[in-house]
Parts: structure tokens; sequence; C-alpha cells
């Protein structure tokens, strides 16, 4: 399991966790000790954000009546929150029923490690779990610093932010920080981050979830024909569909052509090594990819 979560490590926290959920008021008890004495008592219980295909999710899991329990349960950022009422197993996991995706299905929620593993089964026409539409998820308990963050600050509101920190920071700082970053770079570095249309994409999708009041958000959307809706959709549909891996897996490899196209700028890199990430560039400007076209490709 150390294997797992280090791998998952590098992709960073995601842009809906600002905010932990709030229990139902109607079902589940208000947790009287703290998160960590109660953590203790029992592992399962607390707020988790989700990691690799899990980056747009977040999850609470709060006591309830009869050594219950409540999942609070929310996949995209701006999204409907599920409020679940679960059962606790043998096993120690907890599960519940709850329609998601278009229909019914079971959430089991496992302690693993600093965080949880989620499984999702949709029923079958028998009413059955299918086991072939089954997905797993992993989530980090909130707070919990995982080998390999990255100590890049987050930015204020008002600050000037150098592009190699923003492409070296977003994925890692809360959606307010990412508009504010956003914000702090100057035209010719947004200008840049455009040519890359799967950061750009990345980035929106973060931004999306800031709260409303900041002129980033609006600035990255201008001309790029896609909406936070559309932006969020997208992204469920393709950690529905097994796509989101291989879009992040892509996005890394342009973040890191568009980090080399800076630092080239700066003279940092030798000459042999500029002009192949020039060349590189040169052929994703060329083959006129848009961020609605990235979405796209996570659609099945």
């Amino acid at each position: 399991m150390v294997k797992l979560w280090r791998r998952f490590v590098w992709i960073g926290l995601i842009a809906a966790a600002a905010q932990p959920l709030a229990p139902p008021t109607s079902q589940a008890q208000p947790q009287t000790a703290p998160a960590a004495s109660q953590a203790a008592a029992d592992p399962i219980l607390g707020d988790y954000v989700g990691l690799d295909g899990a980056q747009s999710m977040v999850l609470a899991v709060h006591p309830r009546e009869a050594g219950s329990y409540a999942f609070v349960f929310r996949a995209t950022p701006n999204g409907q929150v599920y409020n679940i009422e679960a059962e606790r197993l043998a096993s120690g996991a907890a599960e519940g029923a709850v329609d998601w995706r278009g229909g019914s299905g079971v959430m089991r929620v496992t302690p693993r490690g600093p965080g949880v593993v989620l499984v999702w089964a949709p029923l079958n026409a028998q009413g059955e779990p299918d086991r072939a539409g089954t997905q797993s998820f992993a989530f980090v308990r909130r707070g919990v610093e995982l080998p390999g963050a990255p100590r890049q600050a987050p930015p204020r509101r008002g600050e000037k932010i150098s592009p190699a920190a923003f492409l070296g920071g977003y994925e890692f700082w809360e959606p307010a920080a990412v508009e504010a970053g956003y914000e702090g770079l100057s035209d010719v570095d947004r200008d840049l981050l455009r040519l890359y249309p799967l950061v750009q994409a990345d980035v929106l999708w973060k931004m999306c979830g800031a709260p409303a009041g900041g002129d980033g958000l609006a600035e990255a959307l201008r001309g790029q024909s896609v909406t936070c809706a559309q932006i969020s959709e997208a992204m469920e549909a393709g950690q529905a569909s097994g796509r989101f891996n291989a879009f992040k897996t892509q996005t890394a490899a342009q973040r890191a052509d568009a980090l080399r196209a800076v630092e080239c700028g700066r003279g940092m890199y030798r000459d042999a090594e500029c002009a192949a990430a020039a060349r590189r560039t040169q052929e994703i400007i060329l083959s006129l990819q848009s961020v609605a076209g990235a979405l796209q490709a996570l659609n099945p």
C-alpha cells in the first residue's frame, strides 16, 4: 500500500478540497471530539480529498446513531452533494446505497493507510453489483502531507508570480490560490500557457472551484468556448470512462514542455535541449488543439 499511495503523490490534492463537507443536518450527529481523536477511535471517520483518478472528489464520513455512518460525497467542484446513509461492515468498512452516474449502486469506504479507498459498484438489472462496472478511488485524509509534496507556497491575491512557480505549484493549491496565481502572471506568461491546451484545461478545472469575485477565471475562459459546467462534466466523464489518468499523464508532459520553455528563455538549459522542447511546442501549436478539444477526448 505504501507504494500505491506514493504513486498518487505527484497528482496533488483536488481543487474542490478548499472546504470540508459538513454533515447532513437532518441525519448525521454533530462531531463533538477533535478529528484526530475520532480517527484514533474509528479510523474511517474524517474529511478526505481524492487522489489521482479521484482528484475532483471530496468525501466526509460522519458518525450516526447505533454505530452507522453518514457519507457526504461530491464528485466535482460545484457539483451535487450526495448524503448517503451507510452501515458498518464486519470488515471495518462502511457501505451505503446511492444513485450516482445515472443509476443505482453501492458505495463502500474502507480505511487504508493515511486515507480510505472508495469502491463504487453500480447495480445490474438483477439488483446485484456489476463487477465489470466497479471502480475504486483513493482518498487521503485532509491535512495529511504525503511524501514528495512540493514546498511552493500558494500565492495571495495581488502578488506577482513567475510562470515557473505557477506551473510547479498550481496542482497543489486550493482553487482560490490558483486563480490568484493566474492573476499574478504577466500577460505574456498567460499567453504562454494558452499555447498548451491540456495545461490550460487543467488550470481552468482548478479555478472553476474558486469562489466568485476574482478576475482570473473570466480571463482564463476568454476565447476558450467552454464553461465551468462543461469542464466539470468532461472531467467526471473522463473518470467514469477511465480516460482521466491518460489526460493527467499527457497534461504533465505538456506542463514539462511549458516549464522548459520558460527556463530556456532564462538560459537555464543547453541549446539542444531547448530546441527539442521548442519542436514539441511547435507541434502542439500546429495541431490547433483547443481546450474544448482536449475536453472532448475525455468523453467516451
